[in-house]
């Protein structure tokens, strides 16, 4: 049994050993998929967004807990713009407080593609840890634009 947990020790076993310590833990993912695309004629609903964002968040809801922060990938595309003004007041409703922090990741950060996830995880983790801003819950959305959409609920150890 001690050989085999050497061989496979847990990523809190590792973090341990290393002297790290935890900064957040993902509490959900979801995702979905949007019918509209800029490839096709089908109109925009938000779909894929709004469904995953609400399973990601679920638990919160259901527990009365307030959603923090919210990060997208949000950019100045039209049709982008438009899913997200669909999805974002069905999520935040009764959700979000008014002083909750909403943000997109920066224009200048470039076409991320595939490091989309992971950068706002990065951010986030390290925003909630300096309180800059102040949140102990953040939803990240992320799209593709084939249709995928990728939510994640990452809460402050």
């Amino acid at each position: 049994l001690y050989l085999e947990a050497a061989r496979n020790p847990t990523l809190r076993e590792v973090a341990r050993q290393c002297g790290w310590t935890e900064r957040a833990a993902l509490s959900a993912v979801a995702i979905g998929h949007e019918p509209s695309t800029r490839d096709n004629d089908v109109p925009c609903m938000a779909l894929g967004l709004s469904r995953a964002a609400l399973e990601a968040s679920a638990a919160l809801r259901d527990a009365k807990r307030s959603l923090d922060w919210w990060i997208s990938d949000m950019n100045a595309e039209d049709r982008r713009v438009h899913e997200f003004q669909l999805a974002w007041p069905r999520v935040a409703a009764g959700l979000m407080a008014p002083t909750a922090a909403l943000d997109f990741l920066p224009i200048h950060f470039g076409e991320l593609g595939a490091a989309t996830m992971p950068t706002a995880l990065a951010v986030a983790v390290e925003g909630m840890r300096r309180g800059s801003p102040v949140a102990r819950t953040c939803l990240i959305t992320g799209s593709d634009d084939d249709g995928a959409r990728g939510v994640v609920l990452l809460e402050s150890a």
